[in-house]
């Protein structure tokens, strides 16, 4: 790889970790423990092996559907790498490679999960002068549950053992690590890696390569360390950081960006309990968006508002938050943002409902259901309002509030349609 760079550097990592895994003859499915933000660099990985360029005689196969059933799942997995197969038979004869493939016939009484071993196992031996390795990445769109992805699992394993030529790559997200019990159970079919990626770093590095100077450049540069330093939680750092770039941002008149610097320090401190520090960061950052003069200026008071109220919230400041919120909701009516407005209304009413005023929290969510009316549907069903509808039927049944003779469902249908009854219970279920 010319040139090599941060991410190319990383790219390399992970593909030293790829050669490792695959030459061991015993193993079938690597494990990566990723970090959230490293889903992209994944990503690139796929991506520059799947080119010409690559160094690896091997063939990936990213495939994003759910996993909310087992035998589903993996009879989706194996049709589309079916489908992708055949979507790509055009580019295979215009290279003169034969297409004649055809995925292998389903075993009476075989798993949909061998099934898939199966296909890849077939499709590899066809084009096994092009590539060493057929091998599916599971990138699941959706996982029902943790034991429904460990059932899924157990059955790709149990469909072994599988030809060498058949491998598995499937991230596990920190810090949630799914597999991690599931991987020790099946260790000699199973390697799991942490590869050292250093992610913070990454922006860093890459920021370390650009020939640049002047004021824009070195705010550039000290917002990237703040951001690293808050995401590796090195919180003695925060501060000096923190008060050079708001100098520096403040000096150019850039309010937005000097509001944003105070955003990200409230939002690393939230970590280590210092509510004090949180809520004056939150401030500040209100303060430097009523300074904006630009188009900007709303969705910053919305988003600096909406921090501090959440702030309030957490620290049981409920009356507090709620008069917050009601600022938000005025600053999101500003920037003509209905969705934010909809939400702040709803929390100002939650905040309400949690200091013991039932009517005023009702009287707020009816402002936030005026303001859902605005909205077109689909972005109703999709948004926070079936959430808040399912607390005004919870609330309308309360005993304090029977004499008011409520009823919530006239609001339901008229704002989520004749589907309104699956929409709530769907958001029951999600809050559950």
């Amino acid at each position: 790889m010319p040139g090599k760079n941060a991410v190319v550097k990383r790219i390399e990592l992970l593909t030293n970790v790829w050669r490792d895994f695959t030459e061991d003859p015993l193993v079938r499915v690597l494990r990566l423990r990723l970090g959230s933000e490293a889903g992209r660099l994944l990503d690139a990985f796929l991506a520059y092996h799947g080119e010409e360029a690559s160094d690896l005689d091997d063939l990936f196969l990213p495939i994003v559907v759910p996993a909310q059933d087992v035998d589903t799942y993996w009879n989706e997995v194996q049709q589309q790498i079916v489908r992708d197969i055949g979507e790509a038979k055009d580019d295979l004869d215009s290279l003169d490679i034969p297409t004649q493939w055809q995925p292998p016939a389903v075993t009476s009484g075989g798993s949909s999960a061998q099934t898939l071993i199966d296909t890849l196992a077939s499709f590899q031996a066809y084009y096994q002068d092009l590539f060493d390795h057929a091998t599916v990445v599971l990138l699941p769109s959706e996982i029902a549950s943790r034991e429904l992805w460990i059932e899924c699992m157990n059955a790709l394993v149990a469909s072994g053992p599988w030809p060498p030529s058949v491998r598995v790559l499937v991230p596990d997200w920190l810090p949630e690590t799914l597999l991690q019990d599931w991987s020790v159970k099946h260790s000699s079919v199973v390697a799991t890696v942490t590869p050292k990626l250093d992610m913070p770093g990454l922006p860093l590095e890459l920021l370390a390569h650009l020939p640049s100077t002047g004021p824009g450049f070195e705010f550039r540069r000290l917002f990237v360390q703040l951001g690293a330093a808050a995401s590796s939680g090195q919180i003695t750092q925060i501060p000096g950081l923190a008060h050079r770039a708001m100098m520096l941002a403040t000096d150019q008149g850039w309010f937005a960006l000097a509001a944003t610097v105070q955003l990200l320090v409230g939002g690393a401190l939230a970590a280590t309990g210092q509510s004090d520090k949180v809520l004056e960061a939150y401030r500040s950052a209100r303060q430097l968006a009523a300074k904006i003069d630009d188009p900007t200026a709303p969705k910053v008071a919305v988003t600096s508002a909406m921090a501090e109220a959440g702030a309030l919230l957490t620290d049981g400041q409920f009356r507090e938050a709620r008069q917050v919120y009601l600022e938000a909701a005025r600053a999101a009516d500003q920037g003509e943002d209905a969705m934010s407005s909809m939400d702040a209304h709803r929390m100002a009413s939650y905040c309400a409902e949690s200091s013991g005023d039932l009517d005023q929290a009702w009287d707020d969510a009816q402002a936030a259901v005026v303001v859902a009316r605005n909205m077109e549907g689909e972005t109703r069903r999709d948004s926070t309002l079936p959430a808040l509808l399912h607390r005004m039927e919870e609330m309308a049944r309360r005993p304090e509030m029977m004499a008011r003779n409520l009823n919530v469902q006239r609001e339901c249908e008229e704002l989520l349609g004749n589907q309104w009854k699956g929409v709530i219970d769907h958001t029951k279920t999600l809050l559950s």
